[in-house]
């Protein structure tokens, strides 16, 4: 899942977006802060727009996503201004 998947823009303000090479079923997304403390929760299957992540509630800094599929997931690293 790693290889197919990429965040943008890094850094943000507002919206992360999640962008695929392949046709993956996305089903939620974890951040966590620094410390490894859950931030939030994304259920994309709730979701309107599914290829995006309001982060426009969290304070500037370093932070990791972790996306799950239907059968894989991923963390990645992003950086909020």
């Amino acid at each position: 899942l790693s290889e197919n998947l990429s965040i943008y823009p890094i850094p943000t303000k507002d919206k992360l977006y999640i962008k695929s090479s392949t046709n993956i079923n996305l089903t939620t997304a974890y951040i966590y802060d620094i410390r490894g403390q859950i931030i939030s929760k994304v259920d994309f299957s709730l979701s309107i727009n599914l290829n995006s992540v309001n982060v426009s509630q969290l304070s500037a800094g370093v932070y990791f996503i972790t996306i799950q599929s239907d059968n894989a997931s991923t963390t990645k690293k992003f950086i909020v201004e």
